[in-house]
């Protein structure tokens, strides 16, 4: 489906038919969804459904996928929480140095930022004991439980 004759009511519309399914359906489903046409689901879904097909991906261990989605989403949003999904999906590509890169492009470093900062440096062998005592103080108990 060539999507760029599509006007804005026709993804509108699809992006929202879309959206409830999506919730509904296996993960590899979403993969394949994805692989059969990567550019309709970069330009119809919205940040919600690409989220979804984000975390199906990774589920799905298509991690260099998973990098090209989150570029697209960083590229489209511009804000921390893409910045952090790109930098989630360098790490889970196993590209650590990138990942890292990336957070530091983040401004409003929250729990999330701490977590992610922690494992790259275990896996980058380069340790940061003071990420512990920023995990603890910035993330409830139940996220350091769930570590």
């Amino acid at each position: 489906m060539d999507v760029s004759r599509m006007r804005f009511e026709h993804i509108e519309y699809i992006n929202n038919l879309w959206g409830k399914e999506l919730k509904e359906v296996h993960y590899l489903r979403i993969c394949q969804i994805y692989e059969a046409n990567r550019k309709f689901s970069h330009r119809v879904f919205d940040k919600q459904n690409l989220l979804l097909v984000y975390t199906s991906l990774k589920r799905c261990g298509k991690y260099d996928e998973t990098v090209e989605l989150a570029k697209i989403i960083y590229k489209r949003w511009k804000d921390d929480k893409s910045l952090l999904l790109l930098s989630d999906a360098y790490f889970s590509a196993g590209k650590y140095r990138k990942s890292v890169d990336v957070l530091k492009k983040i401004k409003i470093k929250n729990c999330d930022y701490f977590i992610l900062s922690g494992k790259n440096s275990i896996f980058l062998r380069n340790g940061r004991p003071e990420l512990a005592d920023r995990i603890l103080s910035s993330c409830r108990k139940e996220n350091v439980e769930n570590m």
